[in-house]
């Protein structure tokens, strides 16, 4: 039942919608503590490393 649960959780979870990092909940408090990542200012639903890389690419 808990499994269940937990792969709901992570289905409907907000992701980076490139690299699909949580953007969202838990996983994502522990994403931004440990490597930054944070949602983006400019684009929705897109974390700001992939925003990054975006950026550079259009240049």
């Amino acid at each position: 039942m808990t499994d269940d649960l937990f792969l709901w959780f992570m289905w409907f979870m907000k992701k980076c919608t490139k690299c699909k990092i949580p953007l969202d909940g838990i996983m994502y408090k522990i994403s931004s503590a440990l490597f930054g990542i944070r949602p983006s200012e400019k684009k929705e639903g897109v974390c700001n490393k992939c925003e990054c890389k975006e950026d550079k690419t259009d240049v």
